[in-house]
């Protein structure tokens, strides 16, 4: 177990580490080889080269998790600096970041891995105690309550993918839940909406948990379940030993409990003690995301058709507005500023090829993708006449959401 001078120092042998990864020389007086327990074997070296890779890679986000997610910045920062060893300014270049920004959340990714690695090495998070940091690292930060705060005013809140961040703080706590005899199971509902937090605080804060609940219930079980309301999503974290018995809150994992509660809240979220009515050992909330509607102009006169479209989209991130009339479709396309437009072929007094053109035309209109929805296979007539994508009815919900997410997706980041 490190000491609390060592715990002090943890982050600046991190990031030393990290910048002299491929230095033999310099890398041979990193405090990492004893600490990491790397010491031994024929190549230590090697070994911590590979233990550091290996958390960086670790810290991946799922799949699932959107790319502008602040998760994605600071595992590719990590890896564009340190695995691949870029300079700041082409790291900055790629990410499409200033080099001031970079700085700061470079930070704030060296604090995440060398967080990582104490959980990974069974160092608790209340013998971290960050002082003055070194000159790579951010000043002015003293005890617990500095830190707290420096990551409340560095690490913004996003849309955080629950399931992503549950599977991936249960792989992180595998070592250790194995070690301990600990299985452990997920019950998560389909389709979860995504919530509002701060990414790296909330793993953490689930991370603690585990680590606390583990130990009490040795060679027994965990279960994570989870509830959602209309507010709020809630994980409700379960204990059992190997004789069946609940896992109940003592004194030592409620003040372990209490760092996690200072985690969670950062992001707006909150932690209650268990309830043994309900066996629960420790349940963390938070907030839903209301992501921003992405505003799509209808354009049918058939009442059967809109409200298809209305059931398809009920529920995502698109919102509809439909209108069936063609003489009030340029002057609402111009005050709405859609991101898309769907429009029928087959319209009363003008038909939709005349209205594509107009839209086109129209100095207020002409940027705005139009998607063509007819029962004609018209395909290369729409894409001459300047459409941007094409629906043939009957369109499924799934070709319906392929065009709209084409055309509404974030475009690439414009090179520095």
């Amino acid at each position: 177990m490190t000491t609390q001078q060592e715990g002090k120092h943890y982050e600046q042998e991190v990031h030393h580490a990290l910048q002299h990864l491929y230095d033999p020389t310099e890398l041979r007086k990193n405090r990492l080889l004893e600490m990491l327990g790397v010491e031994g074997g024929q190549s230590p070296l090697t070994q911590l080269r590979r233990t550091l890779a290996d958390a960086v890679e670790s810290l991946k986000p799922d799949r699932h998790v959107p790319v502008d997610a602040h998760a994605w910045r600071l595992y590719n920062i990590l890896t564009y600096r340190y695995v691949e060893q870029l300079s700041q300014r082409e790291v900055a270049a790629d990410l499409c970041l200033s080099v001031r920004q970079l700085r700061r959340d470079e930070h704030a990714a060296i604090r995440v891995l060398a967080d990582l690695l104490l959980h990974r090495h069974a160092v608790q998070l209340d013998q971290l105690n960050v002082g003055d940091s070194g000159d790579d690292l951010p000043s002015g930060k003293h005890g617990r309550n500095g830190e707290l705060e420096w990551l409340r005013q560095t690490l913004p809140s996003e849309t955080v993918n629950v399931r992503s961040v549950v599977e991936s703080a249960l792989s992180t706590a595998g070592p250790l839940t194995e070690a301990l005899g600990v299985t452990v199971s997920l019950e998560v509902p389909p389709d979860l909406m995504p919530v509002r937090g701060q990414l790296s605080t909330v793993r953490q804060a689930l991370l603690n948990v585990l680590s606390a609940v583990a130990p009490a219930a040795g060679n027994g079980h965990i279960e994570i379940r989870v509830e959602v309301t209309e507010t709020e999503i809630t994980l409700l974290v379960f204990g059992s030993r190997r004789d069946g018995s609940a896992v109940r809150v003592d004194q030592a994992m409620a003040n372990n409990f209490a760092l996690s509660r200072q985690l969670i809240e950062l992001g707006g979220g909150k932690l209650e003690m268990g309830d043994p009515s309900r066996g629960t050992v420790v349940a963390l909330s938070l907030p839903t995301a209301l992501p921003r509607k992405i505003p799509i102009l209808v354009i049918d006169d058939n009442t059967d058709t809109l409200q298809l479209f209305h059931r398809y989209v009920a529920g995502t991130r698109f919102e509809l507005v439909t209108v069936s009339e063609p003489k009030e479709v340029l002057g609402l396309a111009a005050s709405l500023q859609p991101e898309a437009i769907v429009l029928d072929v087959m319209l009363p007094e003008i038909d939709g090829w005349e209205l594509l053109g107009q839209l086109r035309e129209h100095p207020q209109t002409h940027d705005i993708p139009v998607i063509i929805c007819t029962i004609l296979p018209q395909v290369k007539l729409a894409t001459a006449l300047g459409a941007a994508g094409f629906l043939q009815k009957p369109f499924t919900r799934e070709s319906l959401f392929a065009e709209l997410t084409d055309l509404t997706q974030p475009e690439n980041c414009p090179d520095l």
